[in-house]
């Protein structure tokens, strides 16, 4: 295949070559359609999985933290974990009425 010369000549190429051009683009689209939503509800449940097992150990660990500090007091301590203990029982009995609100 020869480098064409002159503007009709390049002209001729750029045209000729379009419709290869657009039917990769149609097979990309096609291709993202079928394969996007996908792997999208893949990283939703991955996602989603890691959260909510995680979610536990995320309580129990600045619960621990909370209760093994020495840089508060004994009133103050034990006034962040019962506020801390609630604060998190109400954040579950939202997301629990915020689902049920939804179904």
């Amino acid at each position: 295949m020869e480098v064409p010369i002159g503007f009709l000549q390049k002209l001729w190429s750029f045209i000729s070559f379009l419709p290869f051009f657009v039917l990769l683009l149609l097979l990309g689209l096609i291709k993202a359609l079928i394969i996007g939503p996908v792997s999208s509800a893949i990283i939703l449940i991955g996602n989603s999985a890691v959260i909510i097992g995680l979610w536990p150990a995320h309580f129990i660990w600045t619960y621990y933290c909370l209760a093994r500090t020495k840089r508060i007091g004994l009133v103050l301590k034990t006034l962040a974990l019962i506020l801390f203990f609630f604060y998190m029982n109400v954040n579950i009995i939202e997301m629990k009425c915020a689902v049920l609100q939804k179904a």
